[in-house]
């Protein structure tokens, strides 16, 4: 029984990357096209639990696969799907709207060091 959950999520972690390689070529291919040279990688609805069962690609693997410059990490945050599509920020304690302040602040040249949280 074991062996068969683990045969599983084996394949299910193929498929996976195999969507994560074929949207990173897409994306890329995208940018290119448009003219856009200085790329960098935004991660969004990161969820740092999910990261250390092993559910989702930790943030250097996801540099690596990229191989784009990393400016910021966005928590995931429920708040967000509430109040983003009304045209409003999540509230000011909110730890995605921390990082989204961050990431703006140095996408205008400012020096923010990168917090995850």
């Amino acid at each position: 029984m074991a062996s068969e959950i683990m045969r599983q999520r084996l394949e299910a972690e193929r498929a996976c990357d195999a969507r994560i390689e074929e949207a990173q070529k897409k994306a890329a291919e995208t940018l290119d096209t448009f003219g856009v040279t200085e790329k960098r990688l935004i991660l969004n609805r990161f969820h740092a639990a999910a990261v250390q069962n092993n559910f989702l690609v930790n943030i250097d693997d996801a540099i690596d696969r990229t191989g784009v410059q990393l400016i910021g990490v966005i928590p995931e945050d429920p708040e967000i799907a509430f109040r983003m599509p009304q045209g409003q920020l999540p509230g000011k304690k909110s730890a995605a709207r921390a990082a989204l302040e961050r990431i703006t602040r140095r996408i205008e040249g400012e020096n923010v060091p990168l917090r995850l949280r």
